[in-house]
């Protein structure tokens, strides 16, 4: 246990005996309430900083206590101008009293000290320390720099006449969380031939993202040197790291390569590396215009069945009463049947209706920057399956909610599979991408990344096989994995179909001229005939030609470093079936946490 930790939880005893704080004489149910702190009792902020504290107050015998006035109370120490939103504040739902403390502009040291003053409750009290926001800067390691085990120092291996980045992570020393929105500053030496992408000044400057990491990038020169030292450093000054860079002859040659007179300015963005992506393919805009708009209006009646139809433009309060009327109106007058009928059209339409993808995405450099390579691997496949929320699908036709989504993995996800069927692992999905080059092309003061022609090659039988057993997995709770594990009702066995009460009933109807065996023997044939019937359709639901998409794209570039985004992504192409158009896909990529 730490020190402070400690001093927390002695003032968590001692707080009663203060003058400054008055709790309710202990009377016969004194030990019947429990005042206690949640989360770390020792905290530490720094000047100006806001932090929530909670406390939860509980009966011994009926749990968390609701409505009760809790006490805060600065106790022992100087606050040194810190402060709270409430003294006083009363315990919600689940018994928890919540309030803001703010710290000071100045260090401090000193307690917080809570109080149930209506209940017989021991107080407890936080320990709080308002310290100097302290900075720790480390380098981040990439294909061209090494760092040393301490972080403090980089060295990097760069060819000639080309880009590099140095990398930088700010931390907050006291807490190890990231720094956003500081100031970090390169510095080249004078000795150096290299510029930064920027412009020729011999410093740059480059704000941290939400992962608290800046970079700059490195402009080399045209024949090797080196090595000399790029300073890194906060703008505040307390936090500094090196970078030791040798540029050398890249393949032997030391001269820059030619470039055909296109060579690329020197301020287009790095895009190399690792993006994690997202696809969405229409797969339902191979039918009819007409047909389309049929499984659109199915959405539609669906959530007006439903009452969760989404009319813009409208007042909450307003669409919740349209939505009542309208959806007792149809319930009323359109029969069951119609309605299930309407729900499972959606449903279906929805689960088929596109081909979602995630992933991840590397792209390597060629001859520059604007000229890379790629390769990718889808890590699951997205299907939304409505019956997954419960009634709860408001919200825009054309995206299915979150509460609907089903992952089908596949074998680049790295998970270690462990769902079995019959004793044996279920299969995994095996999907093959093409490599692809790109092209980085200036649309203005933007930059756009134009994929060419690529593959994807799956087998769609396959996928819907597996979709359908984890389906089943999920509505069942896990009672069965698979088809064949709910089809098979041998004596004795569960399945989807109570074979053994059956046979019984039809024993006991018949006086025993029809035995129990012979009942449940036909019962389990019958049902293992319909599984393989199942699987067998499954199998066979999609054309077995129709296993590829042939695609190129787009996509916008926005953000710098691990900030950065590719938005608005576009495919085109053939998505299984070749038509006389091109069907649509959008896509969008960011930088891995």
């Amino acid at each position: 246990m730490s020190s402070r930790v400690l001093i927390a939880s002695l003032a968590s005893l001692l707080v009663a005996c203060g003058d400054e704080i008055a709790t309710p004489t202990a009377g016969a149910d004194a030990r019947r309430y429990t005042l206690a702190l949640i989360g770390d009792p020792a905290i530490t902020l720094h000047p100006g900083e806001v932090r929530t504290l909670q406390a939860l107050l509980a009966a011994s015998e009926d749990g968390p206590v609701a409505s009760a006035r809790i006490h805060f109370a600065f106790l022992d120490g100087n606050p040194a101008g810190a402060r709270i939103d409430a003294g006083d504040v009363v315990t919600d739902d689940e018994g928890v009293a919540t309030v803001r403390l703010t710290a000071g502009s100045t260090p401090a040291a000193f307690h917080l000290a809570v109080t149930a003053p209506e209940r017989a409750a021991a107080p407890v009290a936080f320990a709080v320390d308002v310290v100097p926001l302290r900075r720790t800067l480390r380098v981040v390691p990439t294909p061209a720099t090494s760092v040393s085990a301490d972080g403090a120092h980089g060295s990097t291996l760069a060819g000639v006449a080309g880009t590099v980045s140095l990398k930088v992570r700010e931390l907050d020393a006291d807490t190890g969380a990231p720094i956003e929105g500081d100031t970090i500053t390169f510095t080249l030496p004078a000795i150096a031939n290299a510029h930064w992408s920027a412009g020729v000044s011999r410093t740059a400057t480059a704000k941290t993202g939400a992962g608290g990491k800046a970079q700059a990038f490195l402009v080399t020169s045209q024949a090797a040197e080196g090595p000399w030292r790029v300073v890194a450093e906060s703008a505040a000054g307390d936090a500094q790291v090196t970078f030791d860079v040798t540029i050398r002859c890249a393949f032997g040659i030391c001269e820059p390569p030619p470039c055909g007179g296109a060579c690329p300015i020197e301020d287009v963005p790095d895009v190399t590396g690792l993006w994690l992506t997202r696809h969405d393919f229409r797969i339902h805009d191979v039918l009819p215009f007409s047909a389309q708009e049929i499984f659109k209006a199915l959405r539609l009646m669906d959530q007006t069945l439903l009452g969760q139809l989404t009319i813009p433009g409208i007042p909450g309060w307003l669409q919740a009463i349209v939505n009542a009327f309208v959806a007792r109106l149809l319930q009323q007058y359109l029969p069951a049947w119609m309605q299930q009928l309407i729900h499972l059209c959606d449903d279906f339409a929805t689960i088929l209706g596109n081909l979602r993808s995630e992933g991840a995405m590397r792209l390597t450099r060629t001859t520059d920057l604007a000229h890379l390579s790629g390769t990718e691997v889808w890590t699951s496949l997205v299907f939304y399956w409505l019956p997954l929320c419960d009634g709860e699908i408001a919200g825009d036709p054309d995206k299915p909610p979150e509460c609907a989504r089903i992952d089908v993995l596949t074998h680049d996800s790295g998970f270690d599979e462990t769902a079995q069927c019959r004793g044996e692992v279920l299969p995994s999905v095996s999907v093959e991408l093409s490599p692809f080059n790109a092209t980085l092309v200036k649309d203005g003061a933007d930059y756009g990344l134009q994929i060419n022609q690529r593959r994807a090659r799956l087998t769609m039988g396959k996928v819907l096989l597996i979709l359908y057993d984890q389906l089943l997995g999920v509505v069942t709770g896990g009672e069965f994995q698979c088809i064949e594990e709910a089809t098979e009702c041998a004596p004795g066995m569960g399945c989807i179909v109570d074979c053994d009460g059956l046979a019984r009933d039809v024993e006991s109807a018949t006086d025993g001229i029809v035995d129990e065996g012979t009942v449940q023997a036909l019962c389990g044939r019958g049902m293992r005939a319909i599984g393989d019937g199942v699987a067998q359709a499954l199998a066979r639901a999609w054309p077995v030609s129709a296993d590829t998409l042939e695609f190129s794209g787009s996509a916008n570039v926005s953000g710098v470093a691990d900030e950065a985004r590719l938005e608005d992504g576009k495919w085109t192409g053939d998505f299984f079936f070749p038509l006389d158009r091109k069907l649509p896909g959008t896509w969008e990529a960011t930088r891995p946490e």
